[in-house]
C-alpha cells in the first residue's frame, strides 16, 4: 500500500476524506504548495481532541464501501501502527521540488556555456519551433500584401523579396512572362531581374525543361544538382544547357504552376547565415508557393474580366464611331469626299499610316487604284488589275481580313507599284469590299503604328468594310450617272439634243425607254460576278440586234439601259418593248442562273411627257 493510500484510509475516519481528494489533484500540479498544505493538515490532526488515535491502534471501519469488501483491497488498506503517513509524503515532495529545480539550472548552465555551432537538443527544438512560428506569422503578412497586388510582374517581385527577407537568400533568378496570365499560346519566358545580375534567358513553351516540370504537382521544390545531371542526359535539348554556369550559383528551384500552365520559375542560391535550407525553410517555401499560385489564378481571372470589359468598351467606342462615320458619309455626294472620310477613320481608329484603296472601274473592266495613303502618284497611274486576274480571284473568295505572306513575290503586285513604294511597304493586309457578292474593291494595308493588328481590330475592320461597301457601290453608280448626264461631252445628252432638234424641225416625236433588271440584287446574290458580266454582255448584244440604224442605245448603270427610238411614239415603243422582252426570253441567255431576270421599264415620249432637254433628263434620273 502506497503512502498516499494509507493517508487516504486514515483520513476517512477523521472526516478529512474530501480534503485529501483535493490534495491528490493538486499533487501533480504544484508539489511545493501540496507539501505545505499537507504539513498544515498534519498539524491539524495532531492538535485534534482525539490525539491518541494518531497511533493508529485499530482501523476497524463500520461503514465501508462495496469496494472494501474485496479481500485484496481490504489487505492493502492495513496501516501499520505508530506510522505517520505524512512523513514520507513530505520527504517525497521536497525531493521532487529539488530535482525539478536542479534540472532547470542544468539546462540554463548548458545554454550559457555552449558556444559551439552544434546546439544542444533542448535549444535546437526551441529555436526550430520559434522559427516555424515566425514563418507562419510572416505568411499572414505576405498573404495580405499579395491581395493588394494587381500586376503580374509586381507579384513576382514581391514573392522574391519575401523569400530574401525570410530565408536570407543571397540571390534569386526569376523567369516569367505576363502573357501567361492571358490565354495566349506560344508565349516565351523572359528574365525578371530581382536581386541578381541581368541576363537573358528565353525558354519556349515546348522546351523539354518545361515538359519535365509539368509532370510534378504544384508546390514541389527541386535541387539544381539533379537538374545538372538531367541537362546532360534527358534534357540536353533544353535552352538551359547553354546556361550551365549560371546554375552553379543556385541551390534549389521551384515552379509556380497549376495543371494548365507554368506561371514562373524561381532559382534560389544558398542562404546567407547557413550552409543549406533546413526543413522549416522548405516548409515555408511550400506554403508560399501555394499562396502565390492562388493569387496568380486570381490575377488571371481578373485579367480575363478586365480584358472582356475592355473589349466591350472598345467595341462600344468603335460602334459609336461607326455610326458617326455613316452619318458623315451619308451627306457626301462624291467618291472623293467619301474617300476622305474613310482615310481619316482608318488613321484614327486603326492606326493605319499607309494603305491602298482599290475599286472597280466598270468602263475598263478592271480594278484600279483610286487613291491611297503615302502611295506615289506613279503607282496611282500605273495600277491596273484585270477583273479576271489571279489576285482578284483570290480576294473575291476572302471572308476575313487576310495578310499576304511574301507579297513581293506576287507578279500583279510588283507590276502595279513602283520600286520605291514596294521598298517601304511592310505588309499587304487585304480588307475585301464585297457588296451582294460583288467585289467592288479592297483596302490593302501596308503600314500601321505598333507591332501588329489585334484580332479584335481585324474583326472590326471587317465590320467597317461591310458597312462601307454599299456606300462605295452607290457612289460608283452615282458617279457614272453624273458623268453621263452632267458632262458636256456626254453622248446621251448630245444625242437627246439632236433628237429634240430633229423632232422640232420635222414636227415628229421620239421615245426614250428606261429598261431595268428588276431583280438585279437577287441575281448578284446567287451568281458570280463573272457569270453576271457575261450575261450583261449577251443582253447588250440582244438589245443592239433589235434596234434600227438611226436608234440609240447606252448602258446607264449596272442593270439599267436607255434606248432612244427615233420617230416612234408611245404605242410603237410599247410594241417594241414587248417584242424585245420576248426575244430575250427566247434566247435564254442566262439559263445557268437558278433565278431568271425580271424586267421593268418606263416609256417617255417627246414632247408629250417632256418638252425640253432638262425635263427629259430629270425623268431619267427620277
Amino acid at each position: 500500500m502506497g503512502l498516499f493510500e494509507k493517508a487516504l484510509t486514515y483520513s476517512k475516519k477523521k472526516g478529512l476524506y474530501h480534503r485529501l481528494l483535493e490534495l491528490q489533484k493538486e499533487k501533480e500540479k504544484e508539489p511545493k504548495s501540496l507539501y505545505l498544505k499537507a504539513k498544515l493538515l498534519r498539524e491539524q490532526l495532531q492538535n485534534s481532541p482525539n490525539k491518541e488515535e494518531l497511533k493508529l491502534p485499530d482501523y476497524t471501519i463500520e461503514e465501508i464501501s462495496p469496494k472494501e469488501k474485496d479481500p485484496e483491497i481490504a489487505k492493502s488498506q492495513l496501516i501499520e501502527k505508530d506510522v505517520d503517513p505524512f512523513v514520507d509524503w513530505e520527504k517525497e515532495a521536497i525531493e521532487e521540488i529539488q530535482k525539478s529545480e536542479k534540472e532547470q539550472e542544468d539546462v540554463k548552465q548548458k545554454i550559457i556555456e555552449d558556444e559551439s555551432e552544434i546546439l544542444t537538443l533542448p535549444e535546437e527544438i526551441h529555436v526550430a519551433s520559434q522559427k516555424r512560428i515566425d514563418y507562419y506569422l510572416a505568411l499572414f503578412d505576405i498573404l495580405e500584401e499579395f491581395q493588394e497586388i494587381e500586376e503580374y510582374e509586381e507579384l513576382l517581385e514581391s514573392i522574391a523579396f519575401s523569400i530574401q527577407e525570410q530565408l536570407g537568400t543571397r540571390s534569386i533568378l526569376v523567369l516569367g512572362n505576363s502573357d501567361l496570365i492571358s490565354d495566349k499560346k506560344g508565349s516565351l519566358f523572359y528574365l525578371l531581374d530581382v536581386g541578381y545580375k541581368s541576363i537573358e534567358i528565353t525558354i519556349r513553351e515546348d522546351d523539354p525543361f518545361l515538359n519535365y516540370l509539368s509532370k510534378f504537382n504544384a508546390g514541389e521544390i527541386f535541387y539544381t544538382s539533379k537538374l545538372k545531371e538531367l541537362l546532360q542526359k534527358d534534357l540536353k535539348d533544353s535552352v538551359l544547357t547553354k546556361h550551365k554556369e549560371i546554375l552553379e550559383e543556385f541551390t534549389v528551384y521551384f515552379p509556380l504552376k497549376n495543371s494548365e500552365k507554368i506561371y514562373a520559375i524561381y532559382f534560389l542560391s544558398t542562404p546567407l547565415e547557413q550552409k543549406d535550407y533546413i526543413l522549416d525553410d522548405l516548409e515555408f517555401l511550400r506554403v508560399l508557393i501555394k499562396l502565390s499560385i492562388t493569387r496568380l489564378k486570381q490575377l488571371q481571372k481578373q485579367y480575363q474580366i478586365k480584358h472582356e470589359i475592355q473589349n466591350i468598351k472598345e467595341f462600344s467606342e468603335y460602334a459609336n464611331s461607326f455610326f458617326k462615320f455613316i452619318v458623315d458619309v451619308s451627306s457626301k455626294k462624291t467618291l472623293d469626299d467619301v474617300y476622305d472620310s474613310i482615310q481619316s477613320f482608318l488613321e484614327e481608329r486603326f492606326r493605319i499610316t499607309m494603305f491602298s484603296f482599290v475599286i472597280i472601274h466598270v468602263e475598263e473592266n478592271a480594278y484600279k487604284l483610286f487613291s491611297g495613303k503615302n502611295i506615289s502618284y506613279e503607282s496611282l497611274n500605273k495600277f491596273k488589275i484585270h477583273i479576271n486576274g489571279d489576285l482578284i480571284g483570290l480576294i473575291s473568295n476572302l471572308t476575313t481580313v487576310q495578310e499576304l505572306e511574301n507579297f513581293k513575290d506576287y507578279k500583279e503586285i510588283v507590276d502595279n507599284y513602283t520600286e520605291e513604294d514596294l521598298a517601304i511597304m511592310e505588309h499587304f493586309i487585304i480588307v475585301p469590299l464585297i457588296h451582294l457578292n460583288w467585289l467592288i474593291g479592297f483596302f490593302a494595308i501596308h503600314k500601321f503604328k505598333g507591332n501588329t493588328l489585334t484580332e479584335s481590330e481585324k474583326e472590326l475592320l471587317l465590320y467597317f468594310a461591310t458597312m462601307v461597301s454599299p456606300i462605295i457601290t452607290n457612289m460608283i453608280i452615282n458617279q457614272e450617272r453624273e458623268l453621263l448626264f452632267k458632262d458636256t461631252f456626254s453622248p446621251l445628252k448630245k444625242r437627246l439634243e439632236q433628237e429634240i432638234n430633229k423632232s422640232e424641225e420635222l414636227k415628229t416625236s421620239f421615245s426614250l425607254i428606261n429598261l431595268r433588271i428588276k431583280n438585279l440584287k437577287r441575281l448578284l446574290g446567287v451568281n458570280t460576278i463573272l457569270s453576271m458580266d457575261k450575261y450583261l454582255r449577251q443582253l447588250i448584244e440582244v438589245i443592239n440586234g433589235t434596234l434600227y440604224q438611226h436608234d440609240y442605245f447606252v448602258r446607264l448603270g449596272q442593270g439599267n439601259f436607255i434606248l432612244l427610238l427615233s420617230g416612234r411614239g408611245k404605242e410603237e415603243s410599247q410594241i417594241y418593248v414587248k417584242k424585245l422582252l420576248n426575244k430575250i426570253k427566247d434566247k435564254n441567255i442566262f439559263q445557268e442562273s437558278p433565278v431568271q431576270p425580271n424586267f421593268s421599264y418606263d416609256i417617255y415620249t417627246y414632247p408629250y411627257d417632256a418638252d425640253n432637254l432638262k425635263k427629259m433628263l430629270a425623268l431619267i434620273e427620277s
